[in-house]
């Protein structure tokens, strides 16, 4: 909140900005409907002042919109887009002039910011701004078209949102039809499917084609689709409603993993949006591809008694990476993954056993390299023929020096005396163990899965 004097520089300021450029106005009125004649931009230093206090690119008071410094450029389409926000709540509290039905204006804010298209012939859709160019849209559908098949070609996993649907209303079989039958799909951002693309990316050497060059290659791929649904169910009994927090979910019984509405504008365990979708896409996914890895998990970290119960006195003083992965043993190694593609050294600093773990579970998609089989002499007194193993099979010098930092790892985590909580408190200190040696190059994720 503002205190007493920016919101009397507010007041005092109120009216004696500069009006919008002639063609912007014209522009954003046949856009909204309504006239913009009253508005007042505000760009100078003050502006830039307010906008810093508060944390924010521009805001609006009646009909007056304060830019921080740069941030007022309608001729971009970013800057229009952040301009039509503000115009949006100039109309919203009833600074504008509503041509017609004023009622009806103002229904229609919320969706003149943003316009859906569909992706080619691929059943989904993009959300692009309102103010994008023609040239610039054709590019993004062009992008996302790309991404999809791209997905479906190079890891098998297929974009759609009616899968998501079918498969919450799967799982949820206890909640009443009337929730069930409101499930509905949501057009896609274009930064949610680089996101997809670059988490599906890590994983890279279990999915699709390459999965049958890896260990995993005798199990079914555990995720095939990917979907965007407005909002989940928070729980599977009659009571069951729509969720409002759920940022996604992953729904075994159809190989799907599905992203929500809430996830649009979360934005805690990184810094930037583009991190915490890409994290989020990781972490749902890693319910599915690293199920079968969690027993091996629980013995690794000495943190769990089984999935769901903590050890009443855990071997390690090493908690998991996050509060999330404090709720079972299955989010505990999701939230590891997700903290070890998108801040590898965080990990390996806070938790060096996990990050341990992530990186010999990446060394373990890999086969050992193949023994060089001998053919039998043809005749008595030569020598066998060795054959070369097939080098496809031969694993590279970085899979060795990661398997020698995690020994390195290991063997400082085990050379401690174990460490029981002061005060027999259960789950003991989150004082780290001590961070393991520099790793060597070509220790860090993209070892497992590099994106291509």
């Amino acid at each position: 909140d503002l205190d007493t004097q920016a919101d009397t520089a507010i007041r005092q300021a109120a009216g004696r900005g500069r009006a919008l450029d002639p063609d912007v106005q014209r522009s954003m009125e046949a856009g909204f409907g309504v006239d913009f004649s009253g508005v007042s931009v505000h760009v100078d230093a003050e502006a830039d002042g307010l906008n810093r206090q508060l944390g924010a690119r521009a805001f609006t008071t009646a009909s007056d919109i304060f830019f921080r410094q740069g941030e007022y450029a309608p001729e971009t389409a970013g800057g229009k887009e952040l301009l039509a926000h503000e115009l949006t709540h100039v109309v919203q509290q009833g600074a504008a002039g509503a041509g017609g039905d004023e009622a009806a204006h103002r229904s229609a804010v919320a969706t003149v910011q943003r316009k859906e298209y569909p992706i080619g012939k691929t059943g989904e859709s993009l959300e692009i701004g309102f103010f994008t160019s023609k040239k610039e849209r054709e590019e993004l559908l062009a992008e996302a078209a790309t991404i999809i098949d791209e997905l479906k070609k190079t890891y098998g996993v297929v974009v759609s949102s009616t899968t998501t649907v079918k498969a919450i209303q799967n799982d949820y079989d206890e909640v009443t039809e009337k929730v069930r039958k409101s499930l509905s799909t949501r057009p896609w951002r274009i930064k949610e499917l680089r996101a997809l693309k670059r988490a599906l990316g890590y994983y890279s050497q279990i999915l699709g084609a390459k999965r049958e060059e890896s260990t995993r290659k005798g199990e079914d791929q555990e995720l095939t689709s990917v979907g965007k649904v407005s909002q989940a169910i928070d729980e599977n009994t009659k009571a069951g409603k729509l969720d409002t927090s759920t940022l996604g979910e992953y729904f075994a019984s159809k190989k799907n993993m599905g992203l929500f509405k809430s996830s649009e504008k979360f934005v805690a365990d990184f810094s930037t949006v583009e991190d915490q979708l890409t994290g989020t896409f990781v972490h749902e996914v890693a319910h599915g591809l690293l199920a079968y890895a969690i027993s091996d998990y629980i013995s690794a970290t000495g943190y769990w008694k089984d999935e769901d119960a903590k050890l009443p006195k855990p071997k390690r003083t090493e908690s998991p990476i996050t509060s999330y992965g404090q709720t079972n043993a299955a989010e505990d190694i999701c939230e590891a993954a997700m903290v070890y593609f998108i801040e590898p050294n965080r990990l390996k600093m806070d938790c060096p056993l996990r990050y341990a773990f992530m990186v010999k579970l990446g060394t373990d998609w890999v086969p050992a390299p193949v023994e060089a089989p001998q053919v039998q002499p043809e005749a008595k007194g030569e020598v066998p023929v060795v054959v070369e193993a097939p080098k496809d099979n031969v694993p590279p010098p970085e899979l060795e020096q990661a398997k020698q930092e995690i020994e390195k790892v290991l063997d400082k985590v085990e050379s401690q005396p174990e460490q029981q909580p002061e005060g027999g408190s259960e789950g003991g200190s989150d004082a780290p163990v001590d961070a393991p040696v520099d790793a060597p190059v070509g220790t860090t994720p993209e070892l497992v899965g590099k994106p291509t």
